[in-house]
């Protein structure tokens, strides 16, 4: 009689393939960029099989994709909390734009890749919808506090308010370094100035 014992399988069986891709992609991102990576190295780091991955995206377009729509999920996630913790409309869009360059600080490579128009190849794009919904945050959040506004065109306000977000939040990632940009502390304080000075110019008088 055999006492051979089976040997182990080298597959690898994951409850949620999907997401273990993702966060192989995500860590891949972070080290060698969104350009820099392939589906059989992602496939390597999560412990499957060179053709695990394409039971889930088609290529590795569409894997950046999903990649660019889970951050922007993200983003609209902690935008929401910014709104959540605030009685007033004014201080929560003084919060959400806090929380727009927060997000960047603490996940800059996301934050540097998901506004590529390579990206968003179309409105019906994934991640322009995903993108619009994190907008759309910010756009009722500056409806409720229309009646302290000193204009009433709510997109051209909205629109100034993520502009000014967005290009500090840049500033923060890619920029020259400061002495307010090496902590999350200065980052949210430099933050919440700029905030409070943008909104000192849309308050009626």
């Amino acid at each position: 009689m055999s006492t051979s014992k089976k040997m182990p399988s080298k597959t690898y069986h994951h409850g949620n393939l999907r997401q273990v891709l993702l966060e192989a992609a995500q860590t891949l991102t972070a080290e060698v960029g969104i350009d820099g990576f392939t589906l059989r190295e992602v496939a390597r780091r999560a412990g499957v099989s060179h053709a695990a991955p394409y039971n889930h995206f088609a290529d590795k377009t569409a894997l950046v994709e999903a990649l660019a729509v889970h951050a922007f999920q993200e983003l609209a996630n902690a935008l929401r909390i910014a709104v959540n913790k605030h009685a007033t409309p004014l201080s929560a869009l003084e919060e959400i734009g806090v929380a727009y360059v927060r997000f960047a600080y603490q996940h800059p490579n996301e934050f540097r890749f998901i506004f590529r128009n390579d990206l968003r190849p179309s409105a019906e794009s994934a991640t322009n919808q995903a993108g619009e919904r994190a907008y759309a945050v910010l756009l009722e959040t500056m409806k409720s506090a229309q009646s302290f506004l000193a204009s009433k065109d709510i997109e051209l306000l909205a629109l100034t308010a993520w502009s000014t977000s967005h290009g500090l939040a840049t500033l923060v990632v890619n920029g020259p370094r400061s002495d307010l940009t090496q902590n999350l502390e200065g980052v949210e304080y430099l933050a919440r100035g700029v905030m409070q000075t943008l909104q000192e110019g849309l308050f009626k008088r």
